[in-house]
C-alpha cells in the first residue's frame, strides 16, 4: 500500500495531520518550507521597504548595521538577541532585527 506524502497546503488547512508523519516526510516538508520563507518573508515587507516604512531606510538591519547603530559589538547584539533584550526576525539561520521595533523597544527603555 503507497501511502501520498501530503502537501504544505494540505497541512496548513488540517494541522493534525502532522502527528500522521514519519520523522523522513517532516524533514522533507520542513525543508521545503524553509526554502520559501525568505522569499515569503521578502514579498511581504516589499511594500514597506518602497516607501511605505517608516522613513528609515530598509524595515529590518543586520547584526552588523544593529552593531554600527547602537555603537556596540556585534558578538553583544548576538547575546541581547538570544536573551530576547531586542526584538529579532529569524530568516532561515539569519538574525535581522525590525529597525521600527528597535527603535519603539530602545524608546520604551
Amino acid at each position: 500500500m503507497v501511502t501520498s506524502v501530503p502537501t504544505l497546503d494540505a497541512l496548513v488547512r488540517n494541522p493534525e495531520g502532522i502527528a500522521e508523519l514519519d520523522a523522513t516526510t517532516a524533514l522533507a516538508l520542513l525543508v521545503q518550507l524553509t526554502s520559501v520563507q525568505a522569499l515569503l518573508l521578502a514579498k511581504a515587507v516589499a511594500p514597506m521597504q518602497n516607501g511605505h516604512s517608516d522613513g528609515g531606510g530598509d524595515l529590518f538591519l543586520t547584526v552588523k548595521e544593529t552593531a554600527r547603530l547602537l555603537k556596540v559589538p556585534q558578538q553583544f547584539v548576538y547575546e541581547l538577541a538570544r536573551r530576547n533584550e531586542i526584538p529579532t526576525v529569524k530568516v532561515g539561520r539569519h538574525i535581522r532585527v525590525p529597525r521600527g521595533a528597535l527603535k519603539k523597544h530602545l524608546t520604551l527603555e
